[in-house]
């Protein structure tokens, strides 16, 4: 098991406790708990039955989610702060989220999650773009 991380929401609240399992260098399963700590779920990650099948551990890692924004997005907006782990909507949908400026002043969700990069505008939960990293 890797370090319990806290998953917040859109608002920037706590939501619940995402404790990660890991084998190595790759992530295989997942607990939910409740902030109080009572379990919510658990399960694993994708249907992979070698652990190379299975996503690599780095994708919990705040570092490599900053990176792979800035790369997608190619610092076409100006940044509000540090990458957090953010359930986006649905709790069990969890990603990594920097907020900011668009060019035109429009504030910005942008998203990494398992390889994959997707940004919208603050407010809106159906307008996605999404970019394969």
């Amino acid at each position: 098991m890797k370090k319990p991380m806290v998953v917040k929401d859109l608002d920037n609240k706590p939501s619940y406790w995402l404790v990660p399992i890991a084998s190595k260098d790759r992530l295989i399963g997942f607990i939910r708990l409740s902030l109080e700590g009572e379990l919510l779920a658990y399960g694993k990650f994708g249907q992979g039955q070698q652990l190379r099948d299975f996503p690599p551990l780095y994708y919990l890692s705040m570092e490599t989610a900053y990176k792979e924004i800035r790369k997608t997005f190619k610092g076409n907006f100006k940044e509000i702060g540090d990458p957090q782990l953010v359930h986006d909507v649905a709790v069990d949908r969890f990603a990594w989220l920097v907020r900011g400026i668009a060019p035109d002043g429009t504030e910005m969700f942008f998203f990494w999650t398992f390889g994959v990069s997707y940004s919208r505008p603050k407010g809106n939960k159906t307008e996605i773009q999404t970019s394969n990293v």
